[in-house]
This record gives structure tokens, sequence and C-alpha cells, in this order.
């Protein structure tokens, strides 16, 4: 149950990002309109659950521990903007994922 609520909240997190991504092109004829978008207030209403998942993680994990594994978010998003966005990386964002990942193996297990 620990560690669902640890992968549960990067989850949460990136999910958010994705969808403050999709509110972002709402009408954008009228720069303040994605507040009223039904996305916007989903991800607000996500990373508020993110938020309370955090917590509960924060309970069980040291922040040493749990605080890493946020940047797994990084690298979700990173690939949903490749396969949902049709965004490229560059070779270097690709290294970067790949420095994020040891990192966060480094200090996790470290």
């Amino acid at each position: 149950m620990q560690y669902l609520l640890l992968f549960g909240t990067t989850g949460l997190i990136a999910l958010g990002q994705v969808l403050f991504k999709l509110s972002a092109g709402h009408d954008p004829g009228h720069p303040w309109a994605f507040l009223f978008s039904p996305i916007f207030i989903a991800a607000v209403a996500i990373y508020g659950l993110a938020t309370l998942t955090w917590i509960f993680a924060l309970r069980q994990f040291p922040i040493s521990v749990a605080y890493p594994m946020q940047a797994l978010a990084i690298v979700v998003v990173l690939v949903v903007g490749v396969l949902v966005f049709r965004e490229s990386l560059s070779v270097m964002q690709w290294v970067g994922i790949g420095a994020i990942v040891a990192g966060m193996l480094a200090l996790t297990l470290g």
C-alpha cells in the first residue's frame, strides 16, 4: 500500500501536467478561458489529490527516499509529450531522462 501511495502521487502529478497542457489550448482567443475548462478544473482537482497522497506517502517513507521518486513524473510527462502530443526530444533530452532515472535510483537505493 505504501508504494501505491508513492507511485500514485507520481502518476497523479504527471496526469495533472498532461491535463494542464490540454487546457492550455482551450480557446486561445481568450487568454483566461482555460480557468473555466473542465480539463483545467480536473487538473487542479488531481493536483489536490496528489497533495493528499503525498502527505500520506511521507508518513510511510523518509523524504530522502520519497522525494527522488517525484522525478519520475518528469520522465513520464516527457514520454507522454512524445507519444501523445507528437513532440520530439533531442539526444541531450534523452540523456537527461537517463540521468534523472539513474539519479533517482542512486538516491533511492543509496
